[in-house]
């Protein structure tokens, strides 16, 4: 059987380095895109990317039976791209690539991401949304980063393309290799280096899905090639931060006395961040089911 081309925009982007694994090499023939070649696949086909320096070759990706585009900027906060970057990247790219897609006969998949911050800022209690729901919001967005994705998913939404096109909403991901200043690996690191850690009320509902159930999510839907469209992808817990912050103390046994109040970042302009998943659950058998607690000790 003829090995399927994929090609992982983002060489070494935290989603890509954890899905990359979950493709074998005897099914599928991996191509990265990136600023740099992916050191677990040094064999591996590798192209430079690098926004606005080394631009995505389109021509190369119309060859591919899978792309994965899982590039964006503005992601981790307190990263300093420039807001025009971030949209460049994150929404505007991404809406070339599909329009190029469809104006050359192209006969593979595409996957693309959105963020459960494109609700918006808001004051809810435990509301979820639906994916019209959340295409319909009109909420403020709290940074670039959340406009460019509502900027991608309205794209997707207005246009319909002849190829399979899967655009997952996303809670938030995380599991080891994250970036180190994110919330697990920053209280992970604290607690067992004995460091104190800034945080604030933690009143903000956020949703959670390990980085490794996701891949698994995303090699069912290129197995079974389900129907084309915008997806919220469910998540195994949804909790207020301060939840998660007192299920890794309790798990650690960490020193509560390490935790000094941060009044100067406001954590709940996004007071709930909640996706109704029922229109994947419907098409999707594998659930998640991974804990928090129960990956920590996964984390280095």
């Amino acid at each position: 059987m003829e090995k399927k081309k994929v090609a992982l925009i983002g060489s070494t982007s935290f989603l890509v380095s954890n899905l990359a694994p979950f493709l074998k090499s005897d099914e599928y023939l991996l191509s990265f895109f990136g600023r740099k070649p992916n050191a677990d696949f040094p064999n591996a086909e590798f192209h430079l990317f690098d926004y606005p320096q080394a631009p995505l070759n389109f021509e190369m990706l119309l060859q591919k039976d899978i792309i994965v585009f899982a590039s964006s900027l503005g992601v981790q906060h307190g990263q300093n791209d420039p807001a025009d970057h971030i949209y460049d990247v994150n929404a505007f790219l991404p809406s070339k690539l599909l329009l190029y897609l469809e104006n050359n006969n192209f006969k593979g998949g595409i996957f693309t991401f959105g963020s459960y911050a494109e609700i918006g800022k808001n004051a809810l209690e435990n509301t979820s949304f639906s994916e019209e729901e959340l295409l319909n919001s009109t909420f403020p967005v709290a940074n670039a980063y959340a406009g460019s994705k509502r900027v991608l998913s309205h794209f997707i939404h207005n246009n319909s393309f002849s190829f399979p096109y899967y655009h997952l909403i996303l809670p938030t991901i995380y599991g080891p290799g994250e970036n180190k200043n994110r919330l697990i690996p920053y209280l992970i690191n604290g607690i067992k280096n004995n460091k104190e850690m800034s945080l604030t009320q933690g009143e903000q509902i956020r949703q959670y899905i390990y980085i490794e159930e996701l891949s698994k999510l995303i090699i069912e839907i290129i197995k079974t090639l389900p129907a084309s469209g915008i997806y919220n992808v469910f998540a195994a817990e949804t909790l207020k931060i301060k939840e998660v912050i007192e299920k890794i103390f309790s798990r650690l046994n960490g020193n509560k006395n390490l935790i000094q109040p941060n009044t100067t970042r406001e954590d709940v302009a996004m007071k709930s961040l909640i996706l109704n998943a029922s229109k994947l659950e419907k098409i999707i058998s594998f659930k998640p089911s991974v804990l928090i607690e129960d990956s920590i000790e996964k984390y280095n």
